[in-house]
């Protein structure tokens, strides 16, 4: 991917700011990127961005042009479960191509995997406000995720931390807790066996990232992990009793652990290659990638 490209924007699940999608638009232009798919792109639906089938209808038709070199999500909320279905997401089979979204869209990047084992991007979306917070040192390495083939640098952060220490190495797999959770009970989680586990989530209190790692633990999907990378669960709880939740519900699988990397939605949201296989340290603690995501 360099620039010149064109890119193609779908709006998968929820509302978004116009003026948000603009400086988005913008800072890709900026790059020399050439921005498709914005017509009829949002007609609203209290919770939707779009009815289903204008949503999916989006996302096929970007897909079915072969010029398009990416596809990035608008922005999260709900509603790409709705759709999955409906997407015609055979192309990529053949000829894959890059798809940017988190949060909502981890239901996306679970399919593409689950099907096609294929290596999908977790980051900031195009109306969301991390476009606006990204430093020149962030830009740096987003854009050097996109346009090398090299692997991205390691992610780490101010408040990463250790839960419990040791070492990992497989493809990083994950992404929203919510959305596994819900992934799992519709049949649509892939085995993450073998994998590094990547959660992260937002305005979920305590109780329920509890009850959301008790589900899958119980129906076993849980099984075989090598690694759990926390990210980013928002103020709605403190870093020690997420901490301490993390250790009570995984701790016993025998795996490393960490908590508090830049991935999410918060302040910070690095932008990685799901699929791409990692190794998680915890001296120092980060995830460090042993592949590019770019074909």
């Amino acid at each position: 991917m360099r620039p010149g490209d064109r890119i193609g924007v779908f709006a998968p699940a929820g509302p978004f700011a116009d003026e948000q999608l603009r400086r988005g638009v913008s800072f890709w232009q900026k790059r020399g990127y050439r921005v498709h798919g914005l017509e009829n792109l949002q007609e609203p639906t209290a919770y939707l961005a779009a009815p289903d089938a204008q949503r999916a209808g989006t996302f096929n038709r970007l897909l079915a042009d072969r010029e398009i070199r990416a596809l990035v999500a608008a922005r999260g909320g709900y509603g790409t479960l709705r759709i999955l279905d409906e997407l015609d997401l055979e192309p990529l089979a053949a000829e894959p191509r890059i798809i940017i979204g988190f949060s909502d869209l981890t239901i996306l990047h679970l399919e593409l995997w689950r099907r096609f084992h294929l290596v999908s991007f977790s980051g900031p979306m195009i109306a969301g406000s991390q476009i606006d917070r990204l430093t020149a040192d962030e830009q740096e390495h987003f854009w050097q995720t996109l346009e090398s083939d090299v692997p991205p640098p390691p992610v780490a952060g101010e408040a990463t931390r250790v839960v419990l220490a040791g070492e990992a190495e497989g493809p990083l797999l994950g992404g929203n807790l919510t959305i596994l959770a819900h992934a799992a009970l519709a049949g649509r989680l892939p085995s993450l066996a073998g994998a590094v586990l990547l959660l992260e989530d937002v305005n979920e209190p305590p109780y329920r990232i509890d009850r959301y790692l008790t589900a899958l633990r119980l129906g076993g999907h849980l099984s075989g992990i090598l690694g759990v990378a926390g990210g980013d669960f928002g103020p709605a709880v403190d870093p020690t009793l997420l901490d301490t939740i993390l250790l009570d519900r995984l701790g016993d699988l025998g795996v490393p652990i960490i908590a508090g990397l830049p991935i999410g939605h918060g302040e910070k949201n690095r932008l990685v290659p799901i699929g791409a296989r990692v190794r998680l340290n915890t001296s120092p603690p980060e995830v460090h990638f042993l592949e590019g995501g770019v074909c």
